[in-house]
């Protein structure tokens, strides 16, 4: 029984849904995969960006490490040279990352569903490197944030 209030509508609580749920697949709007296909290209950009951004990175902190490498006090202590050399490991990794996560994916779907679930499959696997491109990124920029303020306070490996 559905109950009126004062202005003769029923109230919405007591409203109760009739029908029966569709019977076969619900139809997509082409809008969705347009939606899924733009999030795959956003995603890919990213990794792009973040792969170009460590390259600049990289060729920046040559030229310092080239500085570094000429003095004979940092080349001759092996935990030094590592520390040096740490954020071109990692940046590396980033490079290797992004190129992970860039490689084209391919599916093989007969339906619909198979196709949601494997761009939405593709998506994670993307998300996934792009979030380990991120953080190889922002160590190696710890690292190298590091290198610049012992530099400046005089602590390892600029304590000699």
């Amino acid at each position: 029984m559905v109950k009126k209030t004062s202005g003769g509508t029923p109230s919405i609580p007591d409203l109760k849904l009739q029908g029966t749920p569709p019977a076969g697949a619900v139809p997509k709007s082409e809008a969705y995969d347009e939606l899924q296909k733009k999030i795959i290209d956003v995603l890919v950009d990213a990794i792009k960006y973040i792969a170009s951004s460590c390259a600049i990175t990289i060729s920046l902190y040559s030229q310092i490490l080239q500085g570094y490498l000429n003095n004979k006090a940092f080349v001759s202590d092996p935990a030094s040279k590592a520390l040096l050399l740490a954020p071109l490991i990692l940046w590396l990794c980033v490079i290797i990352s992004t190129i992970a996560g860039i490689f084209p994916r391919s599916y093989k779907a007969y339906t619909d569903y198979e196709k949601q679930l494997a761009v939405k499959k593709i998506n994670g696997i993307k998300k996934v490197w792009l979030i380990i491109s991120i953080g190889f990124f922002l160590a190696g920029f710890a690292v190298f944030i590091y290198i610049m303020f012992a530099q400046v306070w005089s602590v390892f490996p600029f304590h000699k």
